[in-house]
């Protein structure tokens, strides 16, 4: 009696659908928000909130700044997302939502609120250690803890380390808890280290999945 396979791997399919939607919430978000904050350190530059804003008043009333800002980060969420739909059947895409997409999601946030005045102590210093510690003063540590998650995460994607699930999620949970803390103290706003928990998640996830061995086929007989 003949038989044939069954069974195709759709739990790494699905793994990777949630990776790919919670980084296109998220990335945008990010950046909307340097652009913002930057535009605030700099009178002379509008974000591109205010370009969206000036935009709608040509062709009627202009919206609210909260209306503006939700309005562009759907639509560029949406566009990402479906950019990363048209780009997965290119295997080596795959390298990007591993590794870019990884490091986003865990300390984009982090590397976001650093990037803000980073770029000042730079051109004040003109030493990128010493911008990168001024960056975070007055908690400077948080340049090595930066760093640490970066190698983390460079270590999980390419060494599969921690190879146990839960050491993975206490590290992130330490993580984000460190933000978290500084979030509480009244720079940012709760929903970027949430957002970045969640992307995080998503994104461990997807690696492992996509490292672990198949499953055994499913052999059934032929009607």
């Amino acid at each position: 009696m003949s038989e044939m396979i069954e069974g195709v791997p759709q739990f790494r399919k699905r793994a990777r659908l949630l990776h790919e939607i919670a980084f296109s919430i998220y990335f945008p978000r990010l950046l909307m928000m340097v652009n913002d904050l930057r535009s605030i350190q700099h009178p002379s530059q509008r974000s591109w909130v205010d370009d969206l804003q000036l935009l709608m008043a040509g062709v009627g009333r202009a919206p609210s700044y909260h209306f503006a800002f939700t309005f562009l980060w759907a639509m560029s969420a949406a566009v990402l997302f479906l950019c990363l739909r048209m780009l997965a059947r290119f295997s080596i895409f795959d390298v990007f939502l591993r590794t870019f997409a990884g490091i986003v999601a865990v300390i984009g946030f982090p590397l976001a609120a650093g990037y803000i005045s980073y770029l000042g102590y730079l051109h004040m210093l003109g030493s990128i250690p010493r911008a990168l510690l001024y960056a975070y003063a007055p908690y400077r540590w948080l340049a090595i803890e930066v760093m640490a998650a970066l190698v983390c995460v460079l270590l999980y994607v390419f060494l599969k380390w921690p190879s146990k699930a839960r050491w993975g999620l206490l590290l992130l949970g330490l993580h984000f808890a460190v933000w978290t803390w500084l979030v509480l103290l009244g720079f940012f706003s709760l929903v970027y280290p949430l957002l970045g928990f969640l992307a995080s998640l998503a994104w461990g996830l997807y690696v492992r999945q996509s490292t672990e061995s198949p499953r055994p086929p499913k052999l059934v007989p032929a009607q």
